[in-house]
């Protein structure tokens, strides 16, 4: 799915409702949903929403905005959970070395999570960065058993950092 586009197209939704009603319809049809179930699915919906009320649209319409206020971070979208302080940390400057708008959520709850994730912290990236995030964690992932040896300190350093883990000095072009 591309989210531009998914957006551009949420626009002819005149309601919030609307607009869930769309989501809704896009998700049935990424899941591959047969045509005509979605069909008979948005008949039903468009029915519905015709026959509610003013106040009941306003009041459903405030609920989408409230729910979706409460998420930490308004505009984002979870990436990873469940990682540990460090894990947490090394995610979110891969990322952002490569471009990415990256928020890390819980990675400071306690001393224990720096190494054990109980509650997990979590990263959280722009939801237009998605797809090509998961690209990038799959080939760090493909990347891990190579490493970078430091001309400064002579640490080796996985092969996707840009920094050296010891001493700081740049990896690119090394």
């Amino acid at each position: 799915m591309d989210f531009d586009r998914l957006v551009e197209e949420s626009r002819k939704s005149e309601t919030p409702l609307g607009v869930v009603f769309y989501i809704a319809k896009k998700a049935l049809e990424a899941a591959g949903t047969e045509s005509d179930t979605i069909d008979q699915l948005t008949h039903v919906m468009d029915t519905a929403l015709g026959k509610l009320s003013d106040d009941d649209k306003l009041l459903l319409a405030y609920v989408i905005d409230r729910r979706i206020s409460e998420t930490p971070f308004p505009g984002w979208v979870l990436f990873r959970s469940r990682l540990t302080t460090v894990e947490a940390h090394i995610l979110s400057h891969a990322l952002r070395d490569r471009g990415f708008d990256t928020r890390i959520r819980r990675d400071h709850e306690s001393a224990a999570d720096a190494l054990y994730a109980s509650n997990g912290g979590e990263i959280w990236i722009r939801p237009w960065h998605l797809k090509a995030a998961r690209t990038l964690v799959n080939e760090l992932k493909d990347s891990a058993v190579e490493s970078i040896h430091c001309t400064a300190c002579g640490e080796d350093n996985p092969a996707h950092f840009t920094s050296c883990w010891n001493c700081g000095q740049s990896l690119i072009n090394v």
